[in-house]
Parts: structure tokens; sequence; C-alpha cells
């Protein structure tokens, strides 16, 4: 068994649940995870209120109202480019890669 795992959302989950019920040393004796990473999943948790994305995800939490931020600006200069709307977005809303608004813009 490697040092690091990556674990999927799923197990993620599961482990979660686990918590919740055995407390962290049975935690931590079935799965071997450390307690920071596990910390940071529960920090995730806790802030997650209202974002896109589930908070155990890898992928970074975007704000609803950043997505509503650059639908609306594509809406409003179809000709920007993804990097004058990232531009635009960072300095006003938050900061996101051009890849996520990409993702954004098509819906995915």
């Amino acid at each position: 068994m490697s040092k690091y795992t990556i674990r999927t959302l799923s197990e993620k989950e599961e482990l979660m649940k686990f918590y919740q019920q055995h407390g962290w040393k049975e935690t931590f004796k079935k799965y071997r995870v450390s307690r920071a990473s596990f910390a940071h999943w529960l920090q995730r948790v806790k802030q997650a209120d209202g974002a896109t994305a589930h908070p155990l995800a890898r992928r970074r939490l975007i704000r609803p109202d950043t997505v509503a931020y650059v639908k609306q600006l594509r809406k409003k200069h179809p000709e920007f480019s993804l990097a004058q709307i990232k531009e635009d977005t960072c300095n006003k809303q938050q900061k996101i890669s051009r890849t996520t608004i990409w993702h954004i813009i098509n819906g995915r």
C-alpha cells in the first residue's frame, strides 16, 4: 500500500458516515486517513453552503454568483475571449481559470 491514497468521492462520503457513527479513532484504524486530510474535508463540507460542486469533490468550488456573472458577461460581450472574461471575473468576482470559464459557458 502506498503512503498516499487518492480517494474517490464515494469513498470520502463513506468515510464521513463512518466517522459520524464511530468517531475518529475507529475511522483512522479502518481507513488510515491523516487527521489533516480529514480536517480539510470536514472544513470543505462546512463551507460548502450554496456551492455548485460537491464539497468533497476534487474540483474547486465556484460560487453561484460567479457562474451567473460569467454567463451574463458572455451574453453581453460575445466577442470577449476566455482570457478577457477571466481577467474581468478575477477582478470583480472570484479567481477562476480559463478552463473553468469554458466549462461554465458550455454548460459542463
